[in-house]
């Protein structure tokens, strides 16, 4: 996931609610519900960042990502 500042100008105000309350997460919710992912697991990875892992940081996509990030 990309990190956003707090003041970034992309986020509406409403976006603004909803990541207060932590709701932006509920697509993810539908993802686990399928079965893509998890509760628990790290976080999905950027494909633009997986280009620039070694071999022992690609090891993280042997495992569903999660929401939690533990």
């Amino acid at each position: 996931a990309l990190v956003t500042a707090g003041n970034d100008p992309r986020i509406t105000p409403i976006g603004k609610y909803l990541r207060k309350f932590k709701w932006d997460e509920l697509p993810s919710l539908w993802n686990v519900l399928k079965g893509d992912m998890s509760f628990v697991g790290p976080r999905p990875e950027n494909p633009k960042s997986v280009g620039l892992y070694n071999k022992q940081q690609k090891q993280v996509l042997n495992v569903k990502p999660g929401i939690t990030s533990l």
